[in-house]
């Protein structure tokens, strides 16, 4: 898949994911704060701003795939931050997940209402920090979202950062 993207900037790798319904384009501040440091991509996810909008299902699983393969033909060597907000941020955990020796450190800011228990238990036999993040994994099934959303509304997960390698 051909992702639209923008590429700004030199040094450490950087990767931004945007939210649903949005594009790269709300990234712009913080390109423009990152890119005198570093090297800032943010692509157009599959469907989204100026990236083709295929037929079939787009899954966080393929979001992953196309991000290491737009990561694979920049020849971005690694290691790499990701981050996203929103869907973004669950993309973020996804391609940390799936592809993480690329990858130095996930951040994801809003993503936790689609963590289910299988990627809470891979993330954290990647990291400890995540179990400081969202507590204990539920024995059966996908963690309530509504716990997860309360304890980011009162405060005490405004965003999660798992370094990861």
């Amino acid at each position: 898949m051909l992702l639209a993207y923008s590429d700004h900037g030199a040094g450490p790798a950087v990767v931004l994911l945007h939210g649903f319904p949005l594009s790269r384009t709300m990234w712009d501040a913080q390109v423009r704060a990152l890119s005198p440091t570093h090297r800032v991509i943010v692509p157009d996810l599959r469907g989204h701003g100026e990236s083709p909008a295929p037929d079939g299902a787009y899954s966080m699983d393929r979001m992953a795939d196309d991000v290491a393969g737009l990561l694979d033909g920049l020849g971005i060597p690694g290691p790499v931050v990701v981050g996203g907000l929103s869907m973004g941020g669950y993309g973020a955990v996804k391609v940390g997940l799936k592809h993480h020796e690329m990858f130095c450190s996930v951040t994801s800011h809003s993503g936790a209402l689609a963590f289910v228990r299988g990627d809470l238990k891979k993330l954290k036999e990647l990291s400890p920090e995540a179990e400081r993040v969202f507590g204990p994994t539920p024995k059966d099934g996908p963690e309530d979202p509504f716990a997860i959303v309360q304890r980011i509304d009162h405060g005490r997960v405004p965003a999660m950062r798992i370094d990861c390698g």
